[in-house]
């Protein structure tokens, strides 16, 4: 138990002299040529970031067109095929159900 009371009071020791060599410490000044170009960079970065979103967006609108219009034209050539969409889904849930004819008695 002593042991233990003189390791708390080592850190509480370690810690208030830490503590106390803080006490000097003040904000550190920057070259003021120095912040305006880092600023300068930095809003550089922030507009080709813009630019790339935008660019981003035009390309996933465009894969989203595509995409609607291969559908569209799918669609159309199915239905110009001759089959309605009634026999199509008829013959759809046909063949998905047909494991079922075997089951009957």
């Amino acid at each position: 138990m002593n042991d233990i009371l003189k390791d708390m009071e080592a850190k509480e020791k370690w810690i208030g002299e830490t503590m106390e060599s803080l006490d000097g410490i003040r904000k550190a000044q920057a070259d003021p040529a120095l912040r305006d170009s880092i600023l300068g960079s930095l809003s550089m970065a922030e507009s080709k970031n813009a630019a790339l979103s935008d660019r981003m967006l035009i390309r996933i609108a465009a894969t989203i067109a595509l995409l609607v219009t291969l559908n569209i034209i799918a669609i159309l050539i199915y239905d110009g095929s001759g089959n309605t969409r009634q026999s199509g889904r008829k013959t759809v849930a046909t063949e998905y159900f047909s494991y079922l004819d075997i089951l009957k008695f």
